[in-house]
C-alpha cells in the first residue's frame, strides 16, 4: 500500500484519529437546500410566460382558464417540475451516499485501496448537471478519499482531494486540517502553517469542533517544532565535528518523527550518516524512500 513510513510517527495514526465522516445521521438529501432557490427562479421565469399566455387565451371563445396561484404562476407546472427535480436530486444523493458508506466500511476494515476506489465511484457517479446540487455530499466523498489516500501515502493526491472538498463546501474545516497535515508530513512547513492558521483564524469560537481544533493546534505546534529542529541541526552540521554531527542527527530524527516524508530532512539525515561514515545506513535510508517518491514526486 505505498510502503511503510520511516521509523517515527506513523501517518496512519493521524488519519485514523480523524474520524472518517461515517456519521449515519448525515442527511441523504443534503442537496435539497438548493431546491427552493431553483424552484423560485423557475417560477419567476414562468410567471411572465403564463401571464402572456393567459392574456392571449382569454381572447378566444371557450378558452378554459388555467389554474394559477395568487401570484399568477401555473400551479400544475411548478408542482410537476419540482417533483421531477426532487426525484433527480434524490437519486443523485442516494447514489453518492451508497458509495461513500461502502467506502467507509472498507476504510474501517483497513482496505484502503478498495475504499479509495469506492469513494472515486461516488465522486464520478454524478452527471454534470447534478453536481451543483450535491456539493456537501461531494465534499464528504472527497474528504474521505483524501483520508484513504493518506493511508496509502499518496499525499499529493490527498492534498488535491482536500482542495476539491473545500471547493465544494467552503466551511468544511476537516479538509483544511487534513491538507495541513499532508503538507507537514511532506515537510512543506509554510503550506502546512497556512492551513492551520487559516482554520484557527476563522473558526467560530462559539461553535468550536473541539477535536478538529485540537488537531489544528497540534499541527501548528508540530510545524514550529520541525522548523526549530531544522535550524538547530543545520548549525550543528556546519561545525562538522563528530559530536556536533551526532547531535544534529538526533535532532533530524526528532523532526522526521513529525515530518517523515520531508525530502529536505531525509537528505540531511543521509548526509549526516555519511559524515559519520555510516554508509550502510545511508543506503538503506535511500532505498526506503523509493516507493513513496514514486507516488508523490513523479518524474515528468
Amino acid at each position: 500500500m505505498g510502503g511503510s513510513p520511516p521509523k517515527g510517527e506513523d501517518i496512519g495514526s493521524f488519519v485514523r484519529s480523524h474520524e472518517n465522516d461515517t456519521e449515519q445521521n448525515q442527511t441523504r438529501f443534503d442537496c435539497f437546500d438548493s431546491l427552493n432557490k431553483l424552484a423560485e427562479y423557475t417560477s419567476d421565469q414562468e410567471e411572465t410566460e403564463n401571464n402572456k399566455g393567459a392574456e392571449q387565451d382569454g381572447k378566444g371563445k371557450g378558452a378554459e382558464p388555467e389554474k394559477v396561484s395568487s401570484s399568477g404562476i401555473n400551479v400544475h407546472t411548478n408542482l410537476e417540475e419540482k417533483k421531477q427535480i426532487n426525484e433527480i436530486l434524490r437519486d443523485s444523493s442516494n447514489k453518492i451516499l451508497e458509495f461513500r458508506l461502502r467506502g467507509n466500511r472498507c476504510y474501517d476494515e483497513g482496505n484502503f485501496v478498495k475504499a479509495e476506489e469506492l469513494y472515486t465511484k461516488g465522486i464520478t457517479c454524478l452527471q454534470a448537471n447534478e453536481r451543483s446540487y450535491c456539493l456537501q455530499a461531494l465534499a464528504l466523498c472527497y474528504s474521505n478519499r483524501a483520508a484513504a489516500r493518506m493511508s496509502l501515502l499518496k499525499l499529493r493526491d490527498a492534498i488535491e482531494d482536500c482542495r476539491s472538498a473545500m471547493d465544494s463546501d467552503h466551511n468544511f474545516s476537516k479538509a483544511q486540517i487534513r491538507a495541513g497535515h499532508c503538507h507537514l508530513q511532506l515537510g512543506e512547513l509554510k503550506n502546512a502553517m497556512e492551513f492551520f492558521e487559516k482554520y484557527l483564524a476563522t473558526v467560530n469560537v462559539d461553535c468550536l469542533d473541539k477535536k478538529v481544533t485540537l488537531h489544528a493546534v497540534e499541527g501548528q505546534q508540530n510545524t514550529q517544532k520541525v522548523a526549530q529542529y531544522i535550524e538547530q541541526s543545520m548549525e550543528l552540521l556546519a561545525q562538522k565535528s563528530t559530536d556536533a554531527v551526532a547531535s544534529a542527527l538526533e535532532l533530524i530524527s526528532k523532526a522526521l518523527a513529525i515530518a517523515p516524508y520531508s525530502e529536505r530532512l531525509l537528505r540531511m539525515k543521509a548526509e549526516s550518516l555519511i559524515m559519520l561514515e555510516k554508509h550502510a545506513e545511508a543506503i538503506v535510508l535511500c532505498e526506503q524512500t523509493f516507493s513513496f517518491a514514486e507516488n508523490n514526486f513523479p518524474i515528468n
